[in-house]
């Protein structure tokens, strides 16, 4: 749940803020941001493609992709300019969040005893 993702998010970036100075904190949570959004944005797009034909009377956004196509640009161009120890630091911070996600899944697969 979108609960449990805040939760561990905030922990890991407490963790980090104890343990690193608030310039590294602002750069790993803006980066982790970035690519939340970036994230969206191309789910935007895949629904947008999906749901095309299915509803008619829905909001689309005028202009098509172009919107999109700004936002992914942008965002690239943002995390394009990072320097090598923040973009390796974001990605050991995905990772460790990744790893988290899958144990929680596996956790909650298990069957209960009875």
């Amino acid at each position: 749940t979108p609960s449990w993702a805040v939760i561990t998010f905030g922990l890991l970036l407490f963790t980090l803020s104890t343990l690193g100075g608030f310039k590294k904190l602002a750069v790993l949570s803006s980066g982790a941001l970035l690519l939340i959004y970036l994230a969206v944005v191309l789910a935007l797009i895949k629904l947008r493609k999906r749901k095309q034909e299915a509803v008619k009377d829905s909001f689309k956004v005028p202009g098509g992709l172009l919107i999109p196509s700004i936002a992914i640009a942008a965002i690239l161009n943002t995390l394009s300019n990072l320097a090598k120890d923040e973009i390796s630091s974001i990605g050991i911070f995905v990772v460790v969040v990744s790893v988290i996600y899958l144990l929680m899944k596996a956790v909650k697969k298990k069957p209960k005893a009875v």
